[in-house]
């Protein structure tokens, strides 16, 4: 009967041990022994795919590297779970989303994804990162005749191929030819040069390309679909959808998701 008993409590240890020791993540730092179990496909390091052209959300800088909300965000990411943050070359934004179901190049995709329910069949999000919510913009060019939506009809209007502005342009304006573009400076570029009469793309990455570089276009009208972002994660790795969960978490309750909003967002 002893010998029964002290089995039992030995095998009580034991499990308690494995409770305490928790799940190890790749990350180094000081709290890896306590975060969700999570691969990445290089050890320490987690790979992110973006199409590096949504300021301020993200976008290459005169040296090619990568700045805007989305990088300093990730930036804090890494440091809360102990992982360097390396960005592949930009991406095809329509793209990223079957890497991310392919597997084997990216750990996530980090490109201001709409979290939408079509998507979600497909792929995991983490928590809304950008927690203002997002409403869409059209736009078009400052001498512009079109003074509505209802003034598209038998017009040209451009979006960014995968994107939600994409969809909600084709389901809203009746009668317009919607164009596809890979990304949306090319969609700008052609609305600057006639090629299409007006575009359709989250309204604070709008109001950015507006402010950066294209003086000449106006947003003729928000339109209030308080979108919420998500970083894109396979579906087989649910443990780096938590860790990155647990993470955001903290910078919003830490005050540095607002710090580098402030640094980004108009």
């Amino acid at each position: 009967m002893k010998r029964t008993v002290l089995l039992v409590l030995i095998a009580l240890v034991m499990l308690l041990a494995l409770c305490l020791v928790g799940c190890k993540s790749d990350g180094t730092g000081d709290d890896a022994t306590t975060t969700t179990e999570f691969s990445t496909i290089k050890p320490g390091v987690l790979l992110v795919g973006s199409d590096c052209d949504y300021p301020p959300f993200i976008e290459l800088d005169a040296g090619g590297n990568p700045q805007g909300f989305e990088y300093d965000m990730m930036l804090a990411i890494g440091k809360e779970l102990g992982l360097t943050i390396e960005y592949l070359s930009p991406q095809n934004f329509d793209t990223l989303i079957p890497q991310i179901v392919g597997g084997g190049k990216m750990d996530a995709a980090v490109s201001s994804f709409t979290i939408t329910p079509e998507r979600k069949l497909e792929v995991d999000f983490t928590i809304p990162y950008f927690v203002d919510g997002v409403n869409q913009a059209i736009t078009v060019p400052a001498d512009s005749g079109v003074t509505s939506r209802e003034g598209f009809e038998g017009k040209r209007v451009g979006a960014q191929a995968g994107t939600t502005g994409l969809a909600w342009a084709e389901e809203n304006l009746a009668g317009a030819e919607i164009v596809p573009f890979t990304n949306i400076t090319d969609a700008f570029n052609a609305m600057m040069a006639g090629k299409v009469d007006g575009c359709v793309n989250d309204l604070p990455a709008a109001e950015g390309l507006i402010k950066k570089s294209f003086s000449g276009i106006k947003v003729l009208e928000s339109v209030p679909t308080a979108e919420e972002y998500g970083i894109v994660v396979s579906k087989d790795n649910p443990g780096l959808t938590a860790a990155l969960n647990k993470a955001i978490q903290t910078l919003i309750d830490n005050g540095t998701m607002e710090k580098i909003t402030a640094t980004w967002i108009n």
